[in-house]
C-alpha cells in the first residue's frame, strides 16, 4: 500500500494580503441584498468594484517578477484580453453596457479587469502556503453553500426568494450555478482527501455526497458535469502518481464512460437522462453566436451586446422549435460569446489564455515531484471542472471568478519553479498601496454608490407602486427620479416605461422608451413599449412606425408582424396588413396569428 501523500510543506510567511484577497473572493460569491432589483449579481458587482485595488496591489508587489520572460508572458496575454474587450466595444453604441455588463449578468469590462488582475496577482503572489489557504477557503465556502443549499431544498429558507426555478438556487440566484459550484467544489474536497487527515477525510466524504447528492436534485446537469470531469481528471492524475499500472485501465474507463456521456447528452446511448431540452436550446444561441462573429469577424458586434444582436442573428429554426419569443442576452458559451462580441481578436486572447495554463499544466506535471505533483494536478482538476461549465453556460460574477482564482494558481506554481522563488519577508510599500486605493476605490466607490442607490429606487418604487399610496404624479416623480439619478442603463429605462404604462400613463411610457431608443438604438424593449403605448391611444401611424423599427432588430418576432398587420387593418390598409400576413406564414405555416389576422380581415370586410 502506497503511504498517502503529504501536503506541500509552506513557507514561513504569512501573507495578509493574499489572504485578503481570498476572503475578498468569498465575500464576492455569497453577496446579495434583498432590497434591490436585482439582489444577486448588481451587489456581488458592487464588491468586486470596491476590492479592484487588492488584486492590483499584490501585482505591484511583485512587479519584479515580470523580469522575466514566463512571468511576462504570463501577464501580457490576459493585459491583451482586457484591451481586446475595450477596443471592441469603443464604436459600439453602448459602451456603458459593455462596461458593466448585461443587467443581471455584469459581466462587462470592469468584471473580467477584475478577473485579469486576479489571475496575475495570485500567480505572482504564489506559494504552498498561500495554494493552501485558497484551497482551504473554497472549500469552506463550498461547505456553507452546500448547508444553504440544503436550507433551500427543505423548503426553509430565511429569505422570501421569488424564484421560479428549482429552490436551490445558493446565493448567486439560479439552480444551475448553484449546481456548478457545488460540482466544482467536490472536486475541491476529492483533491483534500488524498492529503487529509481521517477526521477531516470523513468529513470531506460526506461533504462530496450531500453536494452530489444537491445537484442532482437541482435538475441541473452542469454540476454533475463538472464533478465527473474534474473527478475524472484527477483520478487519472493520481492513478498515474501511485498506481503507474492501473493508469492505461482507469483511462479505458475514462475515456468509454465520457464517450457514452457524450452521447448521454446528443440523447443516444445508456445515459439519454443527461439530456435536457436546454441542450437544444443552446445549440440555438450557439448557430446565432458563429452568426453574429460571422457579420464581424474582427472586432465583433461589441463586448456583452450579444442581446442586442440576437434577433437579427436566430434563424428559423430557432423559431419553430423554441418559439418566436425566445430571447437570449449570452451565447451560452463562453468562447463563442467572446467570439461574437470581441471578434477573432478577443477570442484568440482568450483562447491564449487557457493554452498557457494548459501548456504549462501539464508540462509542469511531466517533471513534478510527488508533493508538487499532487498539488498542481488538484488545483488543474479544479479549474478544468470550471472550465468545463463556461463550455455550455454563461459565465456568473459569483462562481466563475474562483476559475481564475485557480488559474492563477496554476500559473503561480509553474512561476514560482521558474524563478526560484526565494522565502525572504514581503515589504509593503504603502506609497503603492495609496496610490491602488486612489486609482481604484474612489471611481469604484462613485459608480457602486450610483447604480446601487438607483436599483434600490426602482425597487421601493415598484412596492409603493403596487401599495396604490401614491397618486400618479407622485408615482411619476418616483421613476422619473430613480432613471435621473442613476446610471445609463437600459433596464432602468425599460422598467420606468413598464411601470408607466402599468399607470395607464401611457403618454409617460412612450417617453421612457423614447429615451431608451436614443440611449440604445438597438434596445428591442424600447421599440415594443412605445409600440404597446401607441397601439392603446390609437395611434396606429407611430404604433407601426415603432414596431417597423422593431422588426428590423428581429425580423422573425411573430408577434410583431402580427401586429403590423392588425395595425395597418386599423388604418384600412388592407394590402400591407396582407404581407405581414404571409411574412407570418413564411416562417411558420402552422401559427396561430395566420387565422387571428384572417378572422379579422373577414370581420372587417
Amino acid at each position: 500500500m502506497a503511504k498517502t501523500i503529504k501536503r506541500p510543506t509552506p513557507v514561513a510567511i504569512t501573507d495578509y494580503w493574499f489572504y485578503l484577497t481570498i476572503l475578498s473572493v468569498i465575500f464576492i460569491s455569497i453577496r446579495f441584498d434583498t432590497k434591490t432589483q436585482d439582489p444577486f449579481n448588481l451587489p456581488k458587482l458592487g464588491v468586486l468594484l470596491l476590492v479592484l485595488w487588492l488584486p492590483l496591489y499584490l501585482i505591484t508587489r511583485k512587479a519584479n517578477l515580470l523580469k522575466k520572460k514566463l512571468a511576462l508572458f504570463a501577464a501580457l496575454i490576459p493585459l491583451g484580453f482586457i484591451c481586446a474587450l475595450i477596443f471592441s466595444s469603443i464604436d459600439s453604441g453602448n459602451f456603458y453596457e459593455s462596461l458593466v455588463g448585461i443587467y443581471q449578468r455584469n459581466l462587462g469590462i470592469s468584471t473580467y479587469a477584475f478577473f485579469v488582475l486576479l489571475l496575475v496577482g495570485i500567480a505572482l503572489n504564489f506559494t504552498f502556503k498561500n495554494y493552501n489557504f485558497a484551497l482551504f477557503s473554497f472549500v469552506t465556502l463550498g461547505t456553507l453553500q452546500t448547508i444553504y443549499g440544503l436550507i433551500q431544498q427543505l423548503g426553509a429558507d430565511p429569505f422570501p426568494w421569488k424564484n421560479p426555478y428549482n429552490p436551490m438556487i445558493g446565493t448567486f440566484g439560479n439552480p444551475n450555478y448553484a449546481s456548478a459550484f457545488l460540482g466544482c467544489s467536490a472536486v475541491a474536497c476529492l483533491a483534500l482527501l488524498a492529503t487529509s487527515k481521517i477526521q477531516v477525510k470523513i468529513f470531506l466524504v460526506a461533504q462530496i455526497i450531500l453536494s452530489v447528492i444537491l445537484v442532482i436534485n437541482s435538475n441541473s446537469s452542469q454540476g454533475l458535469m463538472a464533478f465527473v470531469i474534474g473527478m475524472s481528471l484527477f483520478g487519472l492524475g493520481y492513478s498515474y502518481l501511485k498506481y503507474r499500472k492501473a493508469f492505461l485501465p482507469t483511462l479505458i474507463v475514462v475515456a468509454a464512460g465520457g464517450f457514452m456521456g457524450l452521447l448521454g447528452l446528443l440523447d443516444k446511448g445508456p445515459f439519454q437522462f443527461l439530456n435536457q431540452s436546454s441542450i437544444a436550446a443552446r445549440g440555438d444561441y450557439w448557430r446565432a453566436a458563429i452568426s453574429m462573429w460571422k457579420s464581424s469577424p474582427i472586432t465583433g458586434v461589441g463586448f456583452d451586446q450579444y442581446g442586442d444582436y440576437f434577433g437579427v442573428h436566430r434563424d428559423s429554426a430557432q423559431v419553430i422549435g423554441r418559439g418566436f419569443l425566445t430571447q437570449s442576452d449570452n451565447a451560452h458559451n463562453t468562447f463563442l460569446h467572446i467570439l461574437a462580441t470581441t471578434g477573432l481578436i478577443g477570442a484568440i486572447f482568450y483562447v491564449l489564455i487557457h493554452l498557457l495554463i494548459i501548456v504549462l499544466a501539464l508540462n509542469y506535471l511531466r517533471s513534478a515531484k510527488s508533493v508538487e505533483y499532487l498539488a498542481m494536478l488538484s488545483t488543474f482538476s479544479i479549474w478544468i471542472s470550471f472550465v468545463s461549465i463556461s463550455l455550455i453556460s454563461p459565465d456568473n460574477l459569483g462562481v466563475t471568478v474562483w476559475l481564475w482564482v485557480f488559474a492563477g494558481l496554476v500559473l503561480g506554481q509553474v512561476i514560482v519553479k521558474d524563478n526560484s522563488v526565494n522565502t525572504e519577508t514581503l515589504r509593503n510599500n504603502y506609497l503603492m498601496l495609496a496610490f491602488c486605493l486612489v486609482l481604484t476605490l474612489i471611481p469604484s466607490a462613485v459608480v457602486v454608490t450610483k447604480f446601487t442607490v438607483a436599483d434600490k429606487c426602482v425597487w421601493n418604487t415598484y412596492l409603493v407602486g403596487y401599495s396604490g399610496t401614491k397618486s400618479l404624479p407622485e408615482l411619476n416623480k418616483l421613476i422619473s427620479d430613480c432613471v435621473a439619478n442613476g446610471p445609463k442603463e437600459d433596464r432602468y429605462l425599460a422598467l420606468a416605461a413598464s411601470f408607466s404604462m402599468g399607470l395607464k400613463d401611457y403618454n409617460q411610457g412612450i417617453y421612457f422608451a423614447s429615451k431608451l431608443a436614443k440611449q440604445n438604438s438597438r434596445s428591442t424593449d424600447a421599440r415594443r413599449l412605445s409600440a404597446y403605448s401607441y397601439e392603446v391611444l390609437s395611434k396606429y401611424k407611430e404604433a407601426i412606425a415603432s414596431r417597423k423599427r422593431l422588426e428590423a432588430l428581429n425580423p422573425m418576432e411573430l408577434e410583431n408582424l402580427k401586429n403590423l398587420s392588425l395595425d395597418y387593418l386599423a388604418i384600412k390598409d388592407l394590402e400591407s396588413a396582407l404581407d405581414y400576413r404571409n411574412k407570418i406564414k413564411s416562417v411558420d405555416p402552422m401559427s396561430g396569428f395566420i387565422q387571428e389576422i384572417d378572422s379579422k380581415i373577414a370581420a372587417q370586410n
